[in-house]
């Protein structure tokens, strides 16, 4: 094991001890409102309340951002009506993923138009529209220009009255995203628990089915990035097609346990963050260190599961620019060997051109799911990334048939093939 890899692991296992004794427990940074951008390093919480209001072409204009999933740290309404929003993120620096969220209440129909101004980021997320927060309509390229620094995205709108929500991507409660999955609780092919709490004390909820006969662990964990709604769209199909009633899906099922978490960053979910917790961090930069509450205790869930049912995989869903699998490099010994592979050949013979490129590396500058699960036990860990403007039916359908094919590989396989020629990497 080379240097930086065996300084990794180090971290792995020596500093959860000495993150837990300094883990920030709480926000630190400028209240909410601040109209200037955060220090780095210092989380900022949600402004919240109208923002600003004016009349624009003879009728009152009015934006909030006093919502779940709402971003907007400041506005104003110009003699010239335009309306005008800043955006700034939890904390610098970041990634760049700008998320906005604003409500835009109309006296009568009529044009608006709104800058977004961006700080600490660029235009990244096409603007969409929702009269009813369910059905979401991208606005027309045509009507929005962008700055050839990316720092401001402008567009000209036509509302209606009442209220109209203006958003990076459509998007639910963390509630909501847990809700759809309450009919599988009801039915038996789920069990829901409680494993630990968000740093603003929001239970952390995990599923899992019975697996009864089951000798192995599949990992699934969703949302840890707020803003990346694509990769939740994924994430649920995938875990849809592998609860279904078929007679592939069940003997999957007899065979291997799933472990869900559907949503581990509930706080920076529901405060409109770009990338992070309720403490600024990345959590997918924090697996193996543990310094956050979130991670530490979905750490501790997966640790616990393993002693009874192995582990056999680990798969993080993600947004990004394009659709992207990040998975080991394929002469990495896996666990088990060749199980990944021959589930990313069945996928592509079956999606072709639809399949998303595997782009192979060992991620050992930085602790995200994918390193730990290989460091720790040896997995060959997947980070499912879906790319932004991938469309939702095809999201869903790729993602349908990445999990049937994951589904076919596992079964093609013999109970000794499936098991770990040794004992996973760390136990």
């Amino acid at each position: 094991m080379h240097g930086r890899r065996s300084n990794r692991l180090a971290a792995a296992f020596v500093l959860p001890a000495l993150a837990a004794a300094c883990m920030t427990t709480g926000p630190t940074g400028p209240a909410a409102g601040s109209r200037e951008p955060p220090p780095p390093g210092t989380p900022v919480a949600l402004s919240g309340g109208a923002l600003c209001a004016g009349v624009v072409a003879g009728r009152q204009i009015a934006v909030q951002a006093s919502f779940d999933r709402a971003r907007a740290s400041r506005c104003s309404i110009g003699a010239d009506g335009v309306i005008e929003v800043l955006i700034l993120p939890e904390t610098r620096p970041i990634n760049d993923s700008p998320w906005y969220a604003f409500k835009v209440t109309a006296e009568a129909a009529g044009p608006v138009t709104v800058v977004l101004r961006y700080q600490g980021g660029t235009h990244r997320y096409a603007p969409k529209t929702s009269r009813d927060g369910q059905t979401w309509t991208a606005v027309d390229p045509a009507l929005v220009s962008v700055a050839s620094d990316e720092s401001q995205a402008r567009m000209t709108l036509s509302l209606e009255a009442g209220v109209t929500t203006i958003a990076a991507q459509p998007f639910e409660t963390a509630a909501q995203s847990l809700a759809r999955w309450d009919p599988f609780v009801a039915d038996g092919r789920l069990t829901r628990q409680t494993f630990g709490a968000s740093v603003r004390g929001v239970p952390l909820v995990a599923l899992a089915t019975p697996g009864e006969g089951a000798a192995h662990t599949l990992v699934l964990v969703g949302r840890q990035h707020p803003a990346e709604t694509t990769g939740a769209e994924a994430f649920d199909a995938f875990v849809m097609r592998l609860l279904e009633h078929d007679p592939l899906a069940v003997a999957f099922r007899g065979r291997v346990a799933l472990l869900l978490v559907p949503v581990l960053n509930p706080d920076g979910l529901s405060a409109g963050h770009w990338r992070t917790n309720a403490n600024g961090i990345d959590l997918n930069r924090d697996w193996g260190i543990w310094a956050q509450p979130e991670t530490r205790a979905v750490g501790q869930l997966i640790e616990a599961t393993h002693q009874t049912r192995p582990l056999i995989g680990l798969i993080d869903f993600h947004s990004t620019r394009r659709d992207v699998i990040y998975a080991m490099p394929a002469a990495d010994p896996l666990y088990p060997q060749g199980l990944a592979e021959d589930w990313f050949a069945r996928w592509q013979a079956v999606a072709g051109p639809a399949a998303p490129p595997i782009q192979r590396r060992f991620d050992d500058d930085q602790m995200n799911s994918k390193t730990w699960s290989r460091i720790r036990f040896g997995l060959s860990g997947v980070t499912y990334e879906v790319g932004d403007d991938t469309a939702p039916a095809t999201a869903r359908a790729n993602a349908r048939i990445a999990a049937e094919s994951y589904m076919q590989a596992v079964m093609s396989l013999s109970a000794q093939q499936l098991s770990p020629t040794g004992s996973p990497a760390g136990s």
